[in-house]
């Protein structure tokens, strides 16, 4: 048997998970179903009465620019505490996912640096392919 996984704050990890698979609802909201076919207009069809409905907004419109997907390793010890933070955040009624959470970390990290050797400008976007990944000769791995 194992033992149970007691985070700092004496919370047991099991509580905040489910060993049966959470039942997969239908939404009539256009934008979250992702399918015309399976949202209810809110407001009146227009057209004739056999054509399908139309919306008074874009169905399948992106609401947020894509994001681009990074890969990178962090210590063991480290990445445990991000998830026990992550549950704790959960737990207190602050969720956020592991990518929003690293997400604002790189931008307050990237921030403090513009502050510090930018005049607190916004840094210019660099390609992708101009740094090469891997260790930086000089700097920390």
């Amino acid at each position: 048997m194992t033992q149970p996984t007691i985070l700092p704050n004496g919370i047991d990890l099991a509580a905040l998970t489910t060993s049966a698979p959470l039942p997969k609802t239908k939404s009539t909201d256009p934008v979250i179903a992702g399918d015309p076919a399976l949202a209810t207009p809110t407001a009146p069809p227009t057209g004739e009465p056999d054509s399908p409905p139309t919306f008074p907004w874009p169905v399948n419109a992106p609401t947020t620019p894509k994001k681009e997907k990074v890969t990178f390793r962090v210590e063991p010890d480290l990445m445990g505490r991000i998830r026990s933070n992550i549950a704790t955040r959960i737990i207190k009624g602050d969720p956020m996912s592991l990518s929003a959470f690293v997400e604002h970390a790189l931008e307050m990290a990237v921030r403090a640096d513009e502050d510090r050797y930018n005049d607190g400008k916004p840094y210019a976007p660099t390609p992708v392919g101009v740094i090469t990944p891997g260790p930086v000769a000089g700097g920390r791995p």
